[in-house]
């Protein structure tokens, strides 16, 4: 063989199309129709190259009225996103960052136990890491010496670190992924947990028919935009299935019923892969319905950040609930969204998954999934030491 083997520079002008929720690579001719289009009214086909509007329209970068459903399907989502008052970078993130179909490629075995002797934090996974990417930003920051005036020591007191019984509760919320499978929550328990972190306790007339729930959890302007669907797999009195909770009357609404092995691929296909869930009692799907939101903060820059900060409130909440009720708990925001939404016949452009929170009874004995973590103490503790070992 002979020749010349040399780098070409060359460009191209990505579309990100909401409507699509998949990036297109626009050609010449594409790039050339969609700069000379009007984006107020719609232009006849005949008047254009009607081959590569179709083709710009077939991806959801324009929209075409025609008889064709996928054009038409655009045609809606544009509506519900003009209607419900997406901003419209935020529709472009929301929509273009949705996984369908993924799976964490980490060769995750289904038994529990074989799970636990994955040393996933490994020294060679670790030491392969770090050669390629470096060391990771410092635990514990410290400003330089130059920018810091004075330092104020604080109090902590023997009595409050070891006999204060909310920062007990706060020290005993941790991440589980190590669950007990033949073990069910009990239906007390779980209807607490349900009523403490998502019931509604209390409500206040705002005008006219408007009225403002309370939750344990703050949320954006007071709207609580965030539902919840429960995916049930070992709940005792509880059939496995897909339930949606019903706040107002304490209830939960039956969607569709599944055996317990079924239940548990379908939590592991919504957490993408991660394996562990299919373990847990129960998974607690949150969605938002957008325009409970949107409806006070219209096309708002920072309204659609709020949505993920509700649903992150709710899992803490969720942690500390489940830690005082002796359950082991997680939250993921790993997740398959158009999956789901999908198996609960959502309407993605109006309502859609965020985050998934879970628990489950824990293992009485770890399998060495879970980190064990050193207790730490400030050297600002009473007894002005810190012999944790943390550098």
């Amino acid at each position: 063989m002979a020749g010349e083997l040399r780098s070409v520079d060359y460009q191209v002008t990505w579309a990100l199309p909401a409507l699509g929720g998949r990036r297109y690579a626009l050609s010449e001719r594409e790039l050339s129709l969609f700069l000379s289009l009007n984006p107020e009214r719609f232009e006849p086909l005949d008047r254009c190259d009607e081959e590569v509007a179709l083709s710009l329209g077939d991806a959801g970068v324009v929209l075409l009225d025609t008889a064709d459903p996928t054009h038409a399907e655009f045609n809606r989502r544009e509506e519900k996103l003009r209607v419900e008052q997406w901003n419209v970078y935020s529709a472009v993130f929301h929509f273009m960052t949705r996984w369908e179909d993924f799976h964490l490629d980490r060769k995750i075995p289904p038994d529990l136990r074989e799970l636990g002797k994955h040393n996933f934090r490994s020294p060679k996974v670790l030491k392969d890491f770090v050669a390629t990417f470096g060391l990771p930003p410092p635990h514990f920051r410290q400003l330089a010496a130059e920018h810091v005036i004075d330092k104020v020591p604080l109090p902590l007191s023997d009595s409050f670190l070891s006999a204060d019984q909310f920062l007990a509760l706060l020290r005993n919320r941790r991440t589980c992924r190590e669950y007990d499978e033949a073990e069910e929550i009990e239906m007390e328990t779980f209807s607490k947990l349900l009523y403490m972190v998502f019931g509604c306790h209390g409500f206040v007339h705002v005008y006219d028919e408007i009225w403002g729930i309370k939750r344990t959890s703050p949320s954006g302007g007071g709207l609580h935009p965030t539902d919840i669907f429960v995916l049930i797999i070992r709940v005792q009195g509880i059939e496995p299935g897909l339930y949606h909770y019903r706040a107002k009357d304490h209830e939960l609404d039956l969607i569709e019923k599944l055996a317990v092995t079924e239940a548990s691929e379908l939590a592991n296909e919504f957490t993408a892969g991660q394996s562990y869930p299919r373990w847990c009692g129960a998974l607690f799907i949150m969605t938002t319905r957008f325009y409970r939101n949107f409806w006070k903060y219209r096309r708002h820059p920072r309204a659609y950040p709020v949505l993920y900060m509700d649903c992150a409130h709710l899992s803490q909440t969720f942690y500390l609930a489940c830690a005082h009720l002796g359950l082991g708990a997680f939250v993921t925001g790993a997740i398959n969204g158009v999956n789901i939404e999908k198996r609960l016949k959502l309407d993605a452009y109006s309502e859609a998954p965020l985050l998934i929170s879970g628990c489950g009874v824990p293992l009485n004995e770890s399998v060495g999934l879970d980190p064990v973590y050193t207790e730490f103490y400030p050297s600002s503790a009473e007894d002005g030491t810190d012999d944790s070992g943390v550098p």
